[in-house]
């Protein structure tokens, strides 16, 4: 018989994977081959559809008790570590991690959504270890395996004045951080702002971001305006907010003379960022838009071709549970441009 905190964690779960599957467009199944034709024809999809098969009606955040209840269900089941992180992986290749290397990454928040989410932290690593072989196989470059860890949970909204959000315990961080550099991997930390500032929560984590190894996701269907709600309304970041938090990273990085890190920002639809001809692309942080489409592969590549980006660098996401036909490593690796990183969840 499961516990009252069990089934609030489960609970929690269904209502996100439900309302996930709608606001994608699954549950309301989605003409992705309209969408596809939309976009590879130049012209824009209708309002409320985003490219690759991906339907901007908001899936419904979780509730601050329930991403709590989310962490402590993770911190309950796993033992802790001893605090020693062992050696730090070496500096990479070029000096850039990006073109010279490839990144491949499992996403989610502990104990919560996501492929991380349904998987204990030997789970995850051990799914990281399998996903990763075939694109190693494959790949002229050498691929490197990430967790991407939502370290800050956009929540539904208490009051005006609550800034939207919930932010992961730094024990809860750690131990994702020694798993992936026992595997000599990275841990890139994913900041869903709701209302919060971008930059705010950037500095919160700053003492995790001043390792070699760990870099920076933001969210940006998640980020808030202060009158807006997650679940209610679809955010957006500008090009402003973003070099923002590239310049605080590159701070980071010469005050403390790291390797190059990467900023990645989800991105699913025209408008998630605004003005990107305005992003910066600085020498110490590799700028990255991630494509976050769901859908059959033909609306995939035709959404990933209308929002990658020339001067910047290029990400993928593939859904374990939401795509149809999910496609394989060499499908991934056939895209043009071919994508830096890759994101499964």
């Amino acid at each position: 018989m499961s516990t009252p905190q069990e089934h609030q964690v489960a609970q929690a779960r269904h209502r996100h994977a439900r309302t996930l599957a709608r606001r994608l467009g699954v549950a309301a199944s989605l003409a992705v081959a309209t969408v596809a034709g939309a976009l590879a024809s130049g012209s824009s999809a209708q309002e409320g559809t985003g490219a690759g098969g991906t339907s901007p009606a908001m899936a419904e955040p979780p509730t601050a008790a329930e991403a709590r209840a989310w962490e402590q269900a993770f911190l309950a089941r796993e033992p802790a570590k001893q605090a020693v992180l062992p050696p730090a992986p070496a500096k990479a290749p070029g000096g850039n991690l990006f073109p010279k290397t490839k990144v491949l990454s499992l996403y989610g928040a502990a104990g919560g959504f996501g492929i991380i989410g349904r998987k204990s932290l030997n789970g995850a690593a051990k799914k990281l270890r399998k996903q990763v072989q075939p694109y190693r196989d494959q790949s002229k470059e050498p691929v490197i395996k990430a967790f991407d860890l939502v370290s800050v949970i956009a929540t539904s909204c208490s009051g005006p004045k609550d800034k939207c959000r919930t932010r992961v315990d730094k024990d809860t961080l750690r131990r994702y951080h020694q798993k992936i550099r026992e595997m000599r991997g990275r841990l890139i930390l994913d900041i869903q702002p709701g209302r919060a500032n971008v930059v705010d929560e950037i500095d919160r984590l700053r003492p995790l971001i001043q390792a070699p190894d760990v870099d920076v996701a933001l969210d940006a269907e998640w980020n808030m305006g202060p009158r807006e709600e997650p679940g209610e309304d679809l955010g957006s970041l500008t090009a402003k907010k973003i070099n923002r938090a590239t310049n605080m990273i590159e701070h980071i990085v010469k005050n403390h003379d790291l390797p190059p890190k990467i900023l990645i920002v989800h991105q699913f639809r025209e408008d998630s960022v605004k003005r990107e001809r305005k992003v910066r692309r600085p020498s110490k942080v590799d700028v990255t838009l991630n494509f976050d489409g769901i859908g059959s592969p033909s609306a995939k590549r035709a959404g990933y071709k209308k929002l990658s980006f020339k001067g910047l660098f290029n990400g993928f996401s593939l859904f374990y549970e939401l795509d149809d036909n999910m496609m394989s490593p060499n499908q991934v690796l056939d895209l043009r441009p071919e994508p830096d990183y890759v994101m499964y969840q």
